[in-house]
C-alpha cells in the first residue's frame, strides 16, 4: 500500500486562473519534500459547498476510492472547510 499525495489548487472563477501556476509550483515543491508520488488537480469554482461540483467529484471518484493512505494538500485552506 503506497502513500499518495493529492495536490489541490483552486481559484474562485475563471478570471483568477492566472494564480493556478504559482499554486501548482508551491504544491509540487511541498510534495517533493514529502517524497511520495503526487497527483495534481486544479479547479476554478466557488468555495461554497453548493458550487463545488468538481471538488466533490474528486472526493467521491478519486479520494474515497483509494486503497492506500493519502495526504491531501491545499495551497489555500479554503476548499477544505468552506
Amino acid at each position: 500500500m503506497e502513500t499518495k499525495v493529492i495536490l489541490i489548487a483552486r481559484v474562485s472563477d475563471v478570471q483568477q486562473r492566472k494564480a493556478l501556476p504559482a499554486q501548482k509550483l508551491r504544491l509540487e515543491a511541498y510534495a517533493k519534500q514529502l517524497g511520495y508520488p503526487s497527483e495534481y488537480y486544479e479547479f476554478d469554482e466557488s468555495a461554497y459547498k453548493e458550487d463545488r461540483q468538481k471538488f466533490t467529484q474528486l472526493i467521491e471518484d478519486k479520494i474515497k476510492s483509494l486503497d492506500s493512505f493519502a495526504i491531501i494538500v491545499f495551497d489555500k485552506i479554503g476548499p477544505l472547510y468552506s
